[in-house]
């Protein structure tokens, strides 16, 4: 996968996003993406999102997790990406 993409957002908009991490969770049978639209916060940490990544013939789509369950998960593997271990 690139490092940036062109992608629908929920909203039905093209937007540029610079990829983080891409990650499958089998169990969900779905992709996720870590992605930024190079923004920082007032403290000037970069600004991060998350959302299921959906891939149609070449084009992609931004969907919104759907459960409790897939949160659990992704933050399991934001954690392991932060510490270097295994999700």
């Amino acid at each position: 996968m690139p490092d940036k993409i062109s992608a629908t957002n929920e909203k039905g908009e093209t937007v540029e996003i610079e990829i983080i991490a891409a990650f499958e969770i089998p169990d969900f049978s779905r992709k996720y993406v870590i992605y930024s639209y190079n923004e920082v916060d007032p403290n000037g940490l970069a600004k991060l999102h998350v959302s299921q990544l959906i891939e149609e013939a070449g084009k992609y789509t931004l969907a919104n997790v759907e459960t409790d369950d897939e949160w659990t998960r992704i933050k399991s593997v934001m954690r392991a990406i932060i510490t270097g271990g295994n999700a």
